[in-house]
Formats: C-alpha cells, structure tokens, sequence
C-alpha cells in the first residue's frame, strides 16, 4: 500500500511508471477532462 502526499501533479504518472499499481480517486474524477481520462488509463478504482 503506497500513499501519497501530492507534492505535484506528477506524482501519480511517476508512481504509475515505476510501480504496477492500482491506483484509487474520488467518484468526481473520473468526469474530469483529461485527468479522467489518465485516471482510466492508470487503471484507478473509482
């Protein structure tokens, strides 16, 4: 279990790179343009 703090919006990319996790948003982020989009890709758990 990894939890991150945000220091940036490249977190995410970056733990998706290095890591083969799952990741998991809030329900609104899946509408968001683009980072909805990204959250689909990174395979996250709405």
């Amino acid at each position: 279990l990894y939890v991150s703090n945000h220091v940036s919006y490249l977190d995410i990319p970056v733990l998706a790179l290095l890591t083969d996790a799952a990741f998991v948003a809030k329900d609104d982020v899946r509408d968001w343009p683009l980072f909805g989009l990204c959250a689909k890709i990174y395979r996250t758990l709405f």
